[in-house]
């Protein structure tokens, strides 16, 4: 008899622009990929006394290039925040943020999940439709970390 084990982690982005009137622009959405240092991180998490910092910041960037597991870093940021909240249901995280009017002006394709505001560790990272935001513009993320058996 063969048992199987394991865990499959599935990130899924939604991000929507909002214009200065309030009306929705644009929605993306896109799966995406935690890399290798982001599984690092989740174990680093389940010990009893982690030794890296919780996840705290999003960062959005103009980079198109196809998300590979070795990534560190997104290839072009262009502005970094502190996430404005967090919550958890079972085995499902979500990660809220919005890049208000002047945060993250230009042609947006990259995001990224780190856990410090400029450098650490990126735990995911996305690459999404153009959003081209203005500077009266809003970009609201959510980005979903979900874990279930295979």
């Amino acid at each position: 008899m063969r048992i199987k084990n394991g865990i499959v982690i599935r990130t899924n982005f939604k991000g929507i622009l909002i214009g200065s009137d309030g009306k929705i622009k644009k929605v993306v959405k896109a799966s995406n990929l935690v890399v290798d240092t982001g599984l690092a991180h989740i174990i680093d998490q389940l010990y009893t006394t982690p030794a890296q910092a919780a996840m705290s910041h999003y960062a959005i960037g103009t980079d198109s290039t196809v998300v590979v597991s070795g990534n560190t870093i997104l290839e072009t940021e262009i502005f970094r925040k502190a996430l404005d909240s967090k919550s958890k249901s079972g085995a499902v995280l979500i990660y809220y943020g919005a890049f208000g009017p002047g945060e993250g002006t230009g042609n947006l394709r990259e995001g990224g999940i780190f856990n410090a505001a400029s450098g650490g560790v990126m735990l995911a990272r996305v690459v999404f439709a153009l959003v081209a935001k203005t500077s009266s513009d809003t970009f609201v993320i959510n980005h979903t970390i979900t874990a279930s058996a295979p």
